[in-house]
């Protein structure tokens, strides 16, 4: 096993832990609670919780190793949540300090526009301190909408109902299904300057139904886990659960020729795909699609938790609570500035084709 999971308890909702397909334990790391949580802001934690050294032993305890060439960490919660907004970016440091070779991929949640104000502006905070610190964090940005989440569905073999508690673990899985695989997408998102990943996942389409994946592919990318534009799209990846039945029947090839048509025909901007197909030996004809688009616009993503941000910056203001939140109106600024300049450079690539 060539990859590893960083985790938060309790501040992360969706728990990865319910996926009974992910039992390697070791290569697993679950954050403690262990930070004051009268602490509302990632500003007020990262001022007050300074023993990021503490954490080294136990990442190193699960595997990050400067003598492993190809290593993967992947690090998810909900980035509106105190401890994983404020927490996120240090520990992503500390991975690259111990294996500078590895690569690591942030998996995470927005929360949805129905959630506190605060919420939302440490969201805001914490996708933007990632992103401006891009360099030296990590290589992929996988975000998921809170409002997409709360309408994702799923249907299960047996034609029950799946909600996101049960369908978000299962991209983890069908993401970690293949260590080398997983090793380069970092490399291949870093080498085209493509950090941010609108995902798009479908549980259970039957193929009989749909008649190829090229269909499968055209409904699943209606209902994205956060927004994209067809035309800002450079790099398409998908991960593809198939039973060995279908693939003895359709064949691995008809499937990969399937993806690329689809992609020519979507993405008037692609430089790279890559499609991994993992066969699974099960008497269905049913598929799980996991794409991951990068070039999709920070704007449009982090669009749900603008409005709470911007509220909350406001009462900050009108207060002057400047020193009370540890942080500055300058600073703030900068946070704002780093999306426009994330999607104006992603617009630099597009007219270089």
């Amino acid at each position: 096993m060539n990859h590893l999971l960083v985790d938060y308890i309790d501040s992360e909702k969706h728990s990865f832990d319910s996926d009974d397909t992910f039992t390697n334990r070791s290569n697993y790391y679950l954050i403690d609670s262990d930070y004051d949580s009268n602490i509302n802001t990632w500003s007020e934690f990262e001022d007050t919780f300074s023993e990021f050294d503490k954490f080294e032993d136990k990442i190193r305890r699960v595997g990050i190793s400067n003598n492993i060439d190809e290593q993967t960490a992947i690090i998810t919660g909900s980035i509106g949540e105190t401890l994983v907004s404020g927490l996120t970016l240090p520990l992503i440091k500390k991975i690259k300090s111990i294996n500078p070779k590895s690569s690591r991929i942030v998996l995470t949640t927005l929360p949805s526009n129905n959630d506190t104000d605060q919420v939302q502006f440490n969201a805001f905070c914490g996708i933007s301190r990632l992103v401006r610190n891009q360099k030296t964090s990590g290589d992929m940005l996988i975000v998921l909408q809170g409002n997409a989440l709360n309408k994702m569905i799923g249907i299960d073999r047996s034609g029950k109902k799946l909600g996101h508690d049960v369908l978000v673990p299962r991209i983890l899985s069908l993401l970690t299904s293949n260590g080398h695989a997983i090793n380069s997408l970092g490399k291949m998102a870093k080498s085209l300057k493509v950090l941010a990943f609108s995902p798009v996942y479908v549980y259970g389409r039957s193929y009989e139904i749909y008649d190829n994946l090229k269909n499968m592919l055209d409904d699943a990318a209606y209902f994205p886990l956060s927004p994209f534009q067809y035309e800002s799209i450079i790099l398409s990846i998908a991960v593809i659960r198939v039973p060995e039945n279908v693939l003895n029947s359709i064949s691995t090839k008809r499937l990969e020729d399937d993806y690329n048509a689809w992609n020519r025909k979507r993405f008037p901007s692609l430089k790279e795909s890559m499609i991994q197909i993992v066969p699974v030996k099960e008497n269905s004809d049913r598929l799980d699609v996991l794409l991951l688009l990068g070039g999709a616009k920070l704007e449009n993503i982090v669009e749900t938790v603008k409005p709470g941000y911007d509220r909350f910056k406001e009462y900050i203001r009108e207060l002057d609570l400047w020193s009370e939140f540890k942080i500055s109106e300058d600073e703030l600024k900068k946070f704002e500035n780093t999306i426009t300049t994330y999607d104006r450079n992603i617009n630099k690539l597009l007219k270089s084709n």
